[in-house]
């Protein structure tokens, strides 16, 4: 029998191989309590330079978002910074491919990202460019793509080790991506639904303690999604443009935070997470503005500035009016802007009787006050570069046209309806025509899939009073007689629910290769709209 002394020996011996491995092996992080912090930005949308390098814009770029998320990811012992997509867009783009976006966002050490709908503004190819200057995992969980270097590229999910914690990421694209955006036959968008549950299957097959979807769906899609399909923690979503903080009950009995973090790097959401057990205990979410310069993302974008300044401030003529492109004027009614451009359209084709823009063409978002005019305030009007295609339509075509149009106006109280409204970038600006929309007639409803009209539930009843514009003054809209209509490739092709519009141009049309912004460039240079009669043209009760 062992003596007192012995035993005491023997058990100081045991405590002491017990401490030490409690301090060598520390416990696992979902056996114990865990605060995660994820920092998110939506809806960049290029908005990458410091204040006072594009012309009127004081987003906080870049710079002051790598150096805000450094000074608070220091501080966390598990952080993440992810981006809900429509980080690429407009004429930064458009001259530099997404090299200085994907290039500054790498090095201000974004963990993931998931595609929105503006990457895809120049195409597949467009976008399969950009891809490759990207150092994140990239996923999408319901998208195929037949380019090959996107089909490499974007994954499903992706998986993050930090120390102990396995964090798993998948992502998600807004399933009407082909009705606003030019991405052509070679992309599919699946289900989300379906597409979530296989993502979520795959990840806890992989043994992940949390799961977070990063979506480019809006708001309703992501309600539905936490409110169907089990085995999320959290919704990080991006397409609306807001600040949103919501939580939704899921069909495992947890509760599902949805957070979006405004536009333009505006904000830096920031999502705190209490965790245990791989169950969310609490969740926090605020928005504060990115500050301060991060030297390493200064260095990468200081070329391409230098290079935006040379090119963007190339002169190409002088307006005396102010051009008005925020969204709610030209998504609203008729602007001087929607009048500048669909003039110069028809004025650079004399075969046209009529030129029609969507409203989500036009872009900017700000107020361009008169004096002289740049190429690149142009390029940030018009950014898309798409092709100019000629049209003939019959006038049952141009009125199913106007109500489509009509009908992507929102006004209080016209909530409720039947089937699918059109987008409201499917406001229509006009050239040669004029009409009366009433708002309080029945809109136009129907059942799309992609861009093809699948059944009309209402075909509107909102306009009157169509009237084109002949040599000799206005004539009304006349049964049985063909019109020439100019008209950008989007909505040639159906974009914005605009099904009359694709019907007219056939699957095949052929384009005129005249993009869109050089009419409007040429306009401006010889001054031929300053005196253009801009009288009414949509009069909206």
């Amino acid at each position: 029998m062992p003596s007192p002394r012995s035993t005491l020996l023997i058990a100081a011996i045991i405590i002491g191989i017990i401490l030490f491995a409690a301090l060598t092996f520390p416990q696992p992080a979902m056996e114990r309590e865990i605060h995660l912090t994820i920092l998110t930005t939506s809806n960049l949308k290029s908005r990458i330079f410091p204040p006072g390098v594009e012309e009127g814009i004081d987003s906080p770029g870049l710079e002051a978002i790598a150096e805000t998320a450094n000074r608070i990811r220091s501080k966390e012992e598990y952080s993440l910074l992810l981006s809900s997509g429509d980080d690429l867009i407009g004429a930064i783009y458009s001259l530099f491919h997404g090299e200085p976006e994907y290039r500054g966002m790498t090095q201000a050490g974004y963990d993931a990202v998931c595609p929105g709908n503006h990457e895809f503004g120049f195409g597949e190819s467009g976008y399969a460019r950009a891809v490759g200057y990207a150092g994140f995992p990239i996923v999408s969980a319901n998208m195929i793509c037949s380019n090959e270097t996107l089909n490499q590229t974007i994954r499903p999910w992706t998986i993050i080790e930090q120390n102990d914690l396995r964090i798993g990421i998948f992502g998600l694209m807004t399933p009407r991506l082909s009705s606003i955006a030019p991405i052509g036959p070679g992309i599919v968008v699946t289900d989300p639904l379906e597409a979530a549950e296989d993502a979520i299957k795959s990840l806890q097959e992989a043994d992940v303690d949390v799961i977070i979807c990063l979506s480019h769906m809006g708001e309703a899609e992501d309600t539905r999604l936490a409110e169907n399909v089990a085995g999320l923690h959290v919704i990080i979503g991006g397409h609306d443009h807001i600040v949103l903080q919501k939580e939704v009950p899921n069909p495992d009995n947890r509760i599902i935070p949805i957070v979006q973090a405004g536009q333009y790097g505006d904000n830096l959401g920031i999502l705190r997470l209490t965790l245990r057990d791989r169950e969310m205990i609490t969740w926090s979410f605020e928005v504060l503005k990115p500050d301060g310069k991060d030297a390493s993302v200064s260095a990468i974008l200081a070329p391409f500035i230098t290079s935006y300044k040379n090119e963007m401030k190339k002169p190409i003529g002088e307006i005396t009016y102010p051009l008005d492109t925020r969204k709610l004027i030209v998504r609203g009614g008729e602007a001087t802007v929607g009048d500048l451009i669909t003039d110069a359209w028809r004025d650079w084709f004399p075969e046209a009787d009529i030129a029609f823009i969507n409203g989500g063409s036009i872009r900017g978002d700000r107020i361009f006050p008169a004096g002289p005019v740049s190429w690149g305030m142009m390029q940030e009007i018009l950014p898309f570069g798409s092709e100019l295609v000629l049209v003939h339509m019959t006038e049952k075509e141009i009125q199913e046209t106007l109500e489509i149009s009509a009908s992507a106006l929102r006004v209080p109280g016209d909530e409720s309806f039947a089937g699918e409204r059109p987008p409201t970038g499917g406001f229509l600006q006009v050239s040669g025509i004029r009409f009366t929309i009433d708002t309080e007639g029945e809109p136009f409803c129907g059942t799309y899939d992609g861009k093809n009209l699948t059944e009309i539930m209402t075909p509107g009843g909102r306009v009157s009073g169509i009237e084109v514009l002949g040599t000799f003054g206005w004539d009304e809209l006349k049964q049985g007689q063909n019109y020439t209509v100019v008209v950008n490739s989007w909505l040639a092709s159906g974009g914005d629910g605009h099904y009359a519009l694709a019907e007219a141009a056939g699957p095949k049309f052929a384009g005129t290769t005249v993009r869109d912004i050089d009419p409007v460039i040429v306009a401006i240079k010889r001054q031929s709209m300053e005196n253009a009669d801009w009288s009414k043209r949509i009069h909206i009760l």
